[in-house]
């Protein structure tokens, strides 16, 4: 799915909105999301290292309840100035481990990181897994959630540099190669992140 599909771009007067704010104090998602709304022609804010510090992020096996949580804590910390706002939560679900460790992915990647994981799963033939992304969003008074999910397998070893946390050992399903060796390009064609954003603006173009 590209944003071809939606007939929007810089010059469609579908909807109004032109502007998003994102909270995440991680880099790579931000730009994803910019590259990705930008020929929509979107632009997409983040925001101070204060306001992050503030956001506690809920201990949950829910994606959707930590996003929530998320939400509800930064919209506590802005004057509403209209701006649609949104924060995301992601994880890496194993499917051999029960979907570990889905929202604890953040946690896993800083104790274990990429070696740590595939070591653990060292002589497990199942190492099927999917990235899954939940966004929740402010407009108009009414919070929103939108998900995106690629399926995929672990890799037996780490390959490429390109991308962020686990990208590589994730090879996307129909690929043979990881995340990180495909590279960025690939990676915000067909993320699960990109496919919650597609969510997003699909509704953007219907609340027009």
């Amino acid at each position: 799915m590209s944003l071809e599909h939606l007939d929007v771009g810089v010059d469609s007067p579908m909807f109004m909105i032109r502007k998003l704010r994102f909270v995440t104090s991680n880099v790579g998602k931000l730009a994803e999301a910019q590259d990705f709304l930008l020929p929509a022609g979107l632009t997409v804010e983040g925001v101070s290292r204060d306001i992050i510090l503030q956001v506690v992020e809920p201990q949950s096996p829910s994606l959707k309840t930590i996003s929530s949580s998320k939400l509800e804590q930064v919209l506590s910390l802005f004057d509403d100035d209209g701006v649609p706002t949104f924060v995301e939560d992601a994880g890496l679900f194993i499917e051999a481990w029960g979907g570990f460790p889905g929202p604890f992915s953040s946690f896993a990647h800083s104790t274990l990181g990429c070696s740590g994981l595939i070591s653990l799963m060292r002589g497990l033939s199942d190492r099927r897994a999917h990235f899954k992304a939940v966004i929740a969003m402010h407009l108009d008074g009414q919070t929103h959630h939108f998900e995106g999910r690629i399926d995929g397998s672990i890799a037996q070893s780490i390959d490429g540099d390109e991308g962020f946390g686990f990208d590589p050992i994730f090879i996307p399903e129909g690929e043979s190669s990881t995340f990180a060796r495909l590279g960025d390009s690939y990676k915000r064609r067909h993320s699960h992140r990109t496919r919650a954003l597609e969510n997003l603006l699909r509704l953007l173009v219907q609340d027009e």
